[in-house]
């Protein structure tokens, strides 16, 4: 190549075709402009301006349907957390009545005799198994 690489650049950068050049009687995006319609600046301003308007109206839409989201959401938290609320009451609840079965006296003394001599049984009939193993 004889030719030296700067000018290969800006030649090869004047065969592209950029969107925001104008070509003669071509308006944007390559669609040919009517007689009537409003070319140059003035054009592209109000295009811009309707792009703008168009954009910001689906980001209203967008924030709408996230605040939607958000109050079900909401909803549901406040859902859950009354239902831990009334788990928490009815475990306090549970455990204050097993506080008092605790300390109170309820087995009586024959119950007790029972579960004594139970105990010894059961303590009797391990004693073949721990010889024969």
């Amino acid at each position: 190549d004889a030719v030296p690489a700067a000018d290969r650049i800006c030649s090869e950068r004047a065969e592209v075709d950029a969107p925001w050049r104008r070509r003669s009687g071509v308006g944007a995006r390559g669609v040919q402009q009517r007689p009537g319609s409003k070319g140059g600046v003035a054009g592209q301003m109000d295009k811009i301006t309707d792009d703008l308007a168009n954009m910001s109206e689906d980001m209203k839409r967008g924030a709408s349907a996230f605040l939607v989201n958000l109050r079900k959401d909401d909803e549901r938290l406040k859902d859950i957390s009354q239902a831990q609320e009334k788990s928490l009451d009815n475990l306090e609840k549970q455990n204050e009545k097993g506080k008092k079965l605790l300390w109170s006296n309820q087995l009586g003394f024959f119950c007790t005799m029972a579960m004594l001599i139970i105990s010894i049984v059961i303590f009797f009939m391990m004693i073949p198994f721990i010889i024969f193993t």
